[in-house]
């Protein structure tokens, strides 16, 4: 399907986020916590690393608005960029 978001570990999404920019704030239980500055609003997430893939619902929430406001294209963008 064209719409489906491309499965991906914790880890591996951990690594996009930092290349485009995310910083490690720190790690937890939940996972790592990751912040960057957008708009000058720090905007955080924490990514989980328990999951050898991240569920597509938690993934999605992780992309949401409320979160990394990446969205599917996205996160597209930058699996593509790292391809690069």
């Amino acid at each position: 399907m064209a719409d489906e978001i491309p499965s991906l570990s914790g880890t591996d999404l951990i690594k996009l986020l930092k290349s485009n920019g995310w910083i490690s704030k720190g790690q937890s239980t939940h996972g790592e916590t990751l912040y960057k500055n957008i708009d000058n609003k720090n905007v955080y997430t924490t990514i989980p690393k328990k999951y050898k893939k991240i569920p597509n619902s938690v993934l999605g929430q992780i992309l949401g608005p409320k979160q990394t406001n990446l969205g599917r294209d996205g996160l597209i963008a930058m699996i593509e960029r790292a391809k690069e």
